[in-house]
């Protein structure tokens, strides 16, 4: 690129004649502006159009030409503007003066117009080689810091995907042998029931023994649900339509002081997936949803919907959902939201924010695992006294051949 008519020139000079002569001799090739005061000058200096350069006269009255040339560089708006001192005589002290104060060059009158112009065009070339190293440089900055973040974002998700499969793998350990020594104990205490006097009061606590073992044995369940370990049986459903079907369900949850608002976008949402985990994942959320919102007018929100998605979402916790088409399934409330530094362990197995007895901690780690079993993404937004919102992306089945 080389300068052009609309590069812009400040002429500063008090004699008329001489801005004529700069004037007529710059127009041919440049946007020339005159000022007859150094005052003026500063003025010129960042009103529109912002000169490229500035041809100024060292001697002028009032504010003289090395005062202008401070404070064109004592100014970040000005600072980067080339500045050719133009002067009819100049004392070696006073030239030292002014390249120290910033000065690109100097052009003695009377003008040579052959090498004026040659040398402000030099300055003009050295400006906009500058400015583009600049502009590169600060591209090359941003560009840094993005691959930055990308790389910390991978590093994150990567040691979250390393923690949860480890986690994965001691809970499914766990879970075996669990399942181990209570399907005797399920089994024998469900027979000994059966064959027990129902007035005896052994067989009441035979009862608890019993109520006990099954609801340990669902605990088991839900953690080979967050191990993986349990495989899901996968087919092509409607994923507005199953969350119609288990309305009745979600209401029976619900309290009545608890608005229940579903919005089921139904049609191009089939997914192919264990219809059984996904109920129980959304009955999962709708159920932390009524915790958030007890003790205030609360409102849950159950929505499903198409979405397009072209880039990775930044609300994302578990690995970004790849583009293309998914349905999304999202369940909203108003609660009390949940603080900022929590929002990656909320899915970690056994965390919960819940006074102890009140939760296993173990509800959204079975979520995270039925989404991921299912090739999903969990997103999360929330805010404290606002509410949050847990999305899950289910990708979209392969249309049906005709």
């Amino acid at each position: 690129m080389t300068p052009t008519e609309t590069t812009t020139i400040l002429v500063a000079d008090d004699e008329p004649t001489n801005l004529a002569i700069l004037g007529h001799l710059l127009s041919p090739h440049y946007r020339v502006r005159a000022v007859r005061s150094g005052e003026q000058a500063l003025q010129a200096a960042v009103t529109a159009p912002i000169p490229d350069l500035i041809l100024l006269d060292i001697m002028m009255p009032g504010m003289n030409g090395m005062a202008v040339l401070r404070n064109l560089k004592a100014s970040p708006a000005t600072s980067d503007i080339p500045v050719i001192f133009i002067t009819a005589m100049i004392s070696p002290e006073s030239e030292e003066e002014g390249l120290r104060l910033g000065a690109v060059d100097y052009l003695t009158k009377p003008i040579t117009p052959a090498t004026a112009l040659a040398r402000i065009r030099t300055h003009l070339e050295l400006k906009q080689a500058r400015d583009r190293l600049a502009s590169q440089n600060n591209w090359l900055e941003q560009e840094v810091r993005r691959r930055m973040d990308d790389i910390r974002e991978l590093e994150r998700q990567l040691y979250r995907s390393q923690k949860m499969e480890a986690l994965g793998t001691l809970a499914s350990g766990i879970a075996h042998d669990l399942n181990n020594m209570l399907q005797p104990i399920v089994g024998l205490s469900e027979m000994a029931l059966k064959e027990a006097d129902a007035q005896d009061r052994n067989s009441k606590r035979l009862r608890h023994v019993y109520d006990a073992a099954c609801r340990a044995r669902d605990l088991v369940l839900r953690i080979k649900l967050f191990s993986r370990d349990a495989e899901p049986v996968k087919q092509r459903i409607g994923l507005a339509a199953l969350c119609n079907e288990a309305e009745p369900l979600i209401r029976s949850l619900v309290p009545a002081s608890i608005d229940l608002d579903l919005k089921l976008h139904q049609g191009a949402d089939h997914i192919v997936a264990d219809a059984s985990q996904i109920i129980t994942a959304l009955l999962n959320l709708a159920s932390n949803a009524i915790d958030a919102v007890q003790g205030i007018k609360g409102r849950i929100r159950v929505t499903v919907e198409r979405v397009d998605i072209g880039e990775p979402l930044d609300h994302t916790l578990s690995d970004p959902p790849a583009p293309g088409p998914h349905a999304c399934l999202a369940v909203s409330d108003n609660g009390c939201g949940i603080p900022a530094e929590l929002i990656e362990k909320v899915f970690d197995p056994f965390f919960t924010t819940k006074p102890p007895g009140a939760g296993t901690g173990l509800g959204l780690s079975m979520v995270h695992g039925i989404v991921s079993q299912h090739g999903g993404a969990i997103g999360i937004t929330s805010a404290m006294g606002a509410g949050t919102t847990i999305s899950l992306y289910l990708p979209l089945a392969p249309q049906k051949e005709e």
